[in-house]
């Protein structure tokens, strides 16, 4: 099932990027992201909804 995630990305210059997705766990999430945006500085991922997995 997937989860709603709270996705935020900073670029390398100084750029600040929002958004939500639907991913299975915070990994993919995270995977996902790097992915999308490889030159980022950083990237956070927040499970909005269900249970957050340990």
């Amino acid at each position: 099932m997937a989860h709603l995630f709270k996705v935020s990305v900073t670029l390398q210059d100084g750029k600040r990027l929002r958004g939500y997705g639907f991913f299975l766990d915070g990994a993919e999430a995270m995977d996902q992201t790097w992915a999308d945006y490889p030159e980022a500085c950083s990237v956070a991922a927040i499970q909005l909804t269900g249970r957050a997995s340990a």
